[in-house]
């Protein structure tokens, strides 16, 4: 069986450009990409471990286990490698993601 013509994987008949466009308003906003973090715990055996890595790719932000995050006095220290340290001001999850696309889309 094929797929019909006129179904999408993107809401609301969104291209894949104003898709991603949508997401890094939501993830990113006005924050600097290089210190915002897609956190979870063991990223790589979750089964949405390829949704993290694409988005990751996509909006030029790191996907990371929570055990790389460091507390530096008041600031999170993001370690990525072994010597690159980032100050991390912003973090979102994939429950967070999903709760935030649902409030700008109704799905």
């Amino acid at each position: 069986m094929l797929i019909p013509d006129h179904f999408t994987a993107f809401f609301k008949q969104m291209n894949n450009r104003e898709y991603v466009q949508l997401l890094k308003d939501i993830i990113v906003g006005d924050t600097e990409p290089e210190h915002v973090v897609l956190l979870e715990i063991e990223p790589e055996k979750q089964t949405t471990y390829i949704d993290m890595l694409c988005t990751s790719v996509e909006l030029g932000i790191p996907c990371l286990c929570i055990t790389k995050v460091l507390k530096e006095g008041k600031n999170f220290i993001t370690k990525i490698k072994k010597e690159i340290k980032y100050k991390s001001k912003k973090y979102t999850t994939g429950l967070f993601l999903t709760n935030s696309i649902k409030g700008v889309i109704s799905i």
